[in-house]
């Protein structure tokens, strides 16, 4: 598979890897690793696949999500030891943040430069998931980023990633409009200090046409460069492979290049979701075969 990704890199150099195997991957785990051994996943999964980013952990509370515990120190290590270790592969590595202002003053703290931070399309979602409203969330959002830019404050984030969550189904609410997912989307788009903003499938239910119909919805309004757009899919073995194909298909149609991708067959939000709702984030192995 290391020779397939690195051939697919050659051919395609503007698709962009977004590793997310010991963050959403390792989350869903019953298992719980110790730094060594994270260490050691971390060295195999870039010396396999080298992704341009890595999400390697969270700042979230052990107690929630032990398979977290350790994640600043993997940080400060990773990006230690890789940057003085190779001058010519240098990936980005990311915490996820919760998007209290408690837990995004710490990122700072922490001198954490690049993080992703979980919103979504759907309120109960979200209230369930970090005990905050959508309006709560993009709030504390905004401030986080405004914040980045005061000039008494040297601790700046080099990037931010916002997963919307529960695009077009929530596990709680079901079905999402479109067009609340569509107003969501923007209201982010519309940040400039956001690097990122992420279309996450969260329960593997999302439909191509739904897709389209929110892609095509953004390309109306040219302010929004779709560059700023990833995609996050969760595969159901089952049912959406084929919807998966043309997903990732239109979305690069549509010069959309950033995939979230995992190592590890796992994935999922283990706090909204039962285990048997839960469904793997999409494979290199699985872009690879959508492709050739």
């Amino acid at each position: 598979m290391s020779y397939l990704i690195s051939s697919l890199k050659k051919t395609m150099p503007y698709i962009k890897f977004f590793d997310v195997s010991m963050r959403d991957g390792l989350q869903t785990l019953p298992a719980t690793y110790t730094l060594k051994h994270k260490k050691i996943m971390l060295d195999r999964i870039i010396d396999t696949y080298k992704p341009d980013s890595l999400e390697i952990g969270s700042l979230v509370s052990p107690k929630v999500l032990p398979q977290m515990k350790d994640s600043h120190e993997l940080y400060k290590h990773a990006n230690k030891y890789y940057i003085q270790k190779n001058n010519v592969y240098n990936p980005l590595f990311y915490l996820l943040i919760p998007p209290t202002e408690k837990h995004l003053e710490m990122a700072e703290n922490l001198n954490v430069k690049n993080i992703s931070i979980m919103s979504s399309v759907s309120n109960k979602f979200q209230e369930k998931n970090v005990r905050l409203s959508l309006y709560e969330t993009r709030n504390n959002i905004i401030k986080a980023v405004n914040t980045s830019h005061n000039l008494k404050n040297q601790n700046k984030f080099n990037n931010v990633k916002v997963y919307m969550s529960c695009i077009t189904h929530c596990p709680i609410s079901g079905k999402i409009d479109n067009d609340v997912i569509v107003n969501e989307l923007y209201e982010y788009l519309n940040i400039d200090d956001i690097n990122e903003v992420c279309i996450s499938d969260t329960c593997g239910k999302m439909s191509f046409s739904d897709f389209k119909h929110i892609i095509d919805y953004l390309n109306i309004d040219m302010k929004h460069n779709l560059s700023k757009v990833s995609i996050h899919l969760h595969c159901n073995d089952n049912l959406n492979y084929y919807t998966i194909n043309n997903i990732i298909k239109y979305a690069i149609k549509n010069k959309i290049y950033k995939f979230d991708v995992s190592s590890l067959d796992a994935g999922g939000c283990s706090v909204t979701l039962n285990n048997d709702e839960l469904n793997n984030n999409l494979s290199y192995e699985r872009f690879y075969k959508v492709l050739y």
